[in-house]
């Protein structure tokens, strides 16, 4: 028909043409006729007639009969052609269809690949969804190809994609533009077979958006032909919108459901002040948003010091008093201290390659670590680490939903922590307070007896010696020699209410200063015990600290070295006093068997309290290193203000 119109533009024109034709074959005729010598009427008409049949065929078959013919097959090429588009447009339409019923993404492309199979007859093909932000391919789903296509093919980045061609120009590539199967697909997938023959890769598109790729296979090689590219392109891009509306409701379902994890993890966080409660809810709810193998939260006691507070997923430690005595020292671990010097998360994508990374023992199962900072007022309070088996396994976006969370839990678990402060500090005052009731009634007692039991009998004594003075008074000798006896018990009495007053508060601390004192108490425990206590002092160069500090310090040193003696079964031992700057430092070693340190504490022993509240009292910090068999060491840092007051 296209022929046609080209040759004859217009019906009056074939007339016109037919004719002239007509005419003009007609005249040739007639006047070939006249030339010829006189032939009767009726032979010149048949003639006439054969010359015009003869001469007027091939013209009505030029001009009539063959576009004719052409018209009639080009419109029923046309036909089909409109039949064509319209079983595909149907078959659009059902796709369409079927796609917009479910928003699920699996479901979907199960869909897809039902119609291909079943509506165009596509034997094997598959489908891959793009990932912009990682540039990488995932497989979804495949039929008809064999395993070791879903194995090879699993993600895959863009660069390694075996049609990478179509990524950098989305448009689709037929089996005409290759040469052969095998310049795409290596050997051993078992696609560059004898049984495949066609293929078609066709870019799966959203508002000029890159959404994946479908890859579609043929046994003939004549399966896809260039007339059906717009169509599989305009399949493409119904697949592509609706793997968009499925990420779009992927993405909003799961932002649903992270809101709905941060708001309960908020409200739970807030139904308590307990510390291990606040710290094991939160656990729980950071398991929700991120699937983890076991996880930890650490909390800072010291600038260098972590103290283990909550734990899932560790065998070895499942004992809660042992939880609570873990330490970790920030200067060992030089990521932890990265964190915390730079208050931003670490995610260390497989440990056994990372140079900082140093396992522990009972963490051999870690290959995949998430450390996040808790942060409260730009101030770090602890640390929340999450472990998995498997490396690469935390995304950067898990990590930023565990910040979202450690932002909300932080000020609870501030909260938390000083309440229990709070609480324990009330509790040990309260004990205090009642050990010290004790202790005072102990030591009036204590008192009492001595009164009691040393001055007033020598001073009965004194009274019975004066009486008898009284009987011997016209014996000058005797009077003398009794005299004498009874200067002996005055002196006596004094020495005894000054060793008791001494025991009491010690007159060299106000007269002579701390290193004084502290270097006779030093040296008279070595005379009257079974032990070698060394003295030092650094950094003195005044007499006098200030009162409080100073009483302080003498009755710390002097507790340590009373456990040293009683308890601790040292026989060696050391007291170092060093003063920098406003600051002054008392350590106190033994190489006695040694404690727990915690185990002390909470046992409330009224030493290791009283020494705790006297230095925080102060401002300062108490440290004590214990371990069994291997002794202790009690250290004290309080502040201190310049004095050199004589105040003898």
């Amino acid at each position: 028909m296209k022929q046609v119109n080209r040759l004859y533009p217009s019906p009056i024109q074939l007339l016109l043409v037919t004719s002239a034709a007509i005419f003009g074959f007609e005249a040739t005729i007639m006047i070939f006729i006249t030339i010829l010598p006189p032939l009767p009427h009726l032979v010149e008409t048949l003639l006439d007639s054969a010359l015009l049949a003869v001469l007027m065929s091939p013209a009505l078959y030029l001009f009539l009969y063959r576009p004719l013919i052409r018209h009639i097959a080009e419109r029923k090429q046309a036909e089909e052609e409109i039949m064509q588009r319209n079983r595909e447009l149907a078959a659009l339409n059902e796709m369409s269809a079927a796609v917009s019923h479910s928003l699920e993404l699996q479901h979907m492309l199960e869909t897809c690949q039902q119609l291909l199979t079943e509506q165009f007859e596509i034997p094997g093909g598959a489908i891959f969804c793009y990932e912009e932000e990682t540039a990488a391919l995932r497989l979804e789903i495949s039929w008809g190809l064999p395993a070791t296509v879903s194995s090879a093919f699993e993600t895959i980045h863009a660069r390694a994609f075996h049609n990478e061609r179509i990524l950098r120009a989305p448009e689709p590539m037929a089996e005409s533009d290759l040469l052969d199967l095998s310049d795409l697909f290596k050997p051993g997938l078992g696609i560059n077979d004898s049984e495949w023959k066609g293929y078609l890769c066709v870019p799966l598109l959203a508002e000029g958006r890159l959404q994946g790729v479908i890859d579609l296979f043929s046994r003939t090689p004549a399966r896809f032909k260039p007339s059906q590219v717009d169509f599989f392109k305009a399949m493409g891009q119904v697949i592509g919108v609706a793997i968009q509306n499925a990420r779009l409701y992927q993405a909003e379902q799961y932002s649903r459901r992270i809101a709905e994890s941060l708001r309960g993890a908020s409200l739970a966080l807030t139904q308590t002040l307990d510390l291990d409660t606040v710290l094991n809810t939160l656990l729980d709810y950071v398991g929700r948003l991120v699937p983890y193998d076991s996880a930890h939260i650490l909390l800072l006691e010291t600038e260098t010091r972590l103290a283990m507070r909550a734990l899932r997923g560790y065998e070895r430690w499942t004992d809660p008093e042992r939880l609570h005595a873990m330490t970790l020292d920030v200067d060992q671990f030089p990521h932890i201290a990265a964190l915390l010097g730079d208050q931003k998360s670490i995610l260390i994508a497989d440990t056994q390659r990372h140079r900082d990374w140093q396992p522990r023992v009972g963490t051999e199962h870690v290959r995949n670590w998430m450390g996040v900072p808790i942060l409260v007022g730009g101030k770090t309070i602890g640390i929340c680490g999450l472990d998995k088996t498997e490396p690469g396994f935390f995304t950067p976006e898990q990590v930023r939903l565990v910040e979202g969370l450690m932002g909300q839990a932080a000020v609870v678990i501030q909260n938390a922590w000083l309440f229990g402060q709070v609480r324990a500090g009330r509790e040990r005052l309260q004990n205090l307070s009642r050990r010290l009731v004790e202790v005072q009634e102990s030591e009036r007692g204590y008192i009492a007896r001595e009164l009691h039991d040393d001055a007033g009998q020598t001073l009965a004594s004194l009274m019975l010696g004066l009486k008898l003075l009284e009987l011997d008074a016209n014996r000058p000798e005797a009077v003398i020699a009794r005299v004498a006896e009874l200067r002996g018990v005055a002196d006596n009495v004094l020495e005894n209410l000054h060793r008791l007053a001494r025991n009491l508060r010690p007159p060299s601390l106000d007269r002579l200063g701390l290193v004084t004192t502290l270097r006779q108490y030093v040296q008279t425990l070595n005379e009257h015990h079974n032990v070698s206590v060394r003295f030092e002092a650094h950094g003195f160069d005044v007499i006098h600290l200030p009162a409080t500090v100073e009483t302080t310090l003498y009755r710390v040193v002097q507790e340590a070295l009373n456990n040293l003696v009683r308890h601790a079964r040292a026989t060696e031992g050391s007291v170092v006093l060093e003063r920098c700057s406003d600051r002054v430092i008392a350590t106190v070693k033994d190489n006695g068997v040694g404690f727990d340190p915690a185990q002390g504490m909470q046992s409330g022993r009224l030493g290791l309290v009283g020494i705790q509240e006297r230095v925080e009292i102060l401002g300062g910090t108490l440290r004590i290193e214990s371990l069994a068999g291997l002794g202790t060491t009690l250290a004290v840092e309080v502040p201190c203000g310049y004095s050199n007051i004589d105040r003898r």
